[in-house]
């Protein structure tokens, strides 16, 4: 319904006199608000303008705090869509580096939502639970990227690009690894106990 009212909302713009397209475009607005109203009633807000008490969820206890586990909700769906036609295990090779390798998206999760304890106030956990979270959405898009640029390939192809030795270990699975074949190493991350420190070493593995 939002992409009617802008669609009308446009046509309002050059043809302000149209009554008939000003009652309608009011007529959605005014049933995008009720819904928008019952969702949040229930739910939560959707923006921070919503008058809501219900999620002050920066002043609550973390999880890992009243001895609960911390769990995520999740969507079986990618973050952005991938199809990949043409399989390319040479390109899988290069970007498998950006799954497992020292900077790479397995990395900076486990970076973020480590250093998330030690930080000093709610809202700095908060941003860094939120950005660990988002590495993970990336690593799954990673993956599908590899794992479609593989499907398909003949053994020749696989040869060519070298990766023999990966498909024997790993077959279609996919593996953290470097570009270079070295295997995921927690050693490439920082968790110092100390938040300055952490957040510099953040900043440097994503330049």
């Amino acid at each position: 319904m939002n992409s009617q009212i802008t669609e009308l909302a446009l046509y309002l713009d050059t043809h302000p006199d149209d009554q008939k397209a000003l009652c309608l475009h009011r007529k959605y607005c005014k049933q995008v608000k009720e819904l928008k109203d019952k969702y949040q009633k229930v739910y939560g807000p959707l923006t921070i303008n919503y008058p809501c008490n219900k999620w002050r969820w920066l002043e609550e206890p973390w999880p890992w705090e009243r001895g609960k586990l911390l769990m995520w909700t999740y969507n079986k769906t990618l973050q952005y869509p991938i199809n990949i036609k043409c399989p390319d295990p040479r390109l899988a090779k290069v970007i498998i580096s950006q799954y497992g390798g020292p900077d790479g998206e397995l990395a900076a999760s486990l970076r973020y939502l480590s250093q998330r304890f030690g930080m000093p106030d709610q809202k700095a956990k908060a941003i860094l639970n939120d950005i660990g979270t988002e590495e993970l959405a990336h690593l799954e898009m990673v993956g599908t990227i590899v794992h479609q640029l593989t499907d398909g390939a003949s053994i020749e192809e696989i040869e060519k690009a070298g990766l023999a030795p990966y498909y024997t270990d790993h077959g279609v699975d996919i593996y953290p690894q470097s570009a270079a074949g070295v295997p995921f190493d927690a050693t490439c991350l920082a968790c110092k106990g100390d938040p300055i420190a952490n957040l510099q070493e953040d900043l440097a593995a994503d330049k």
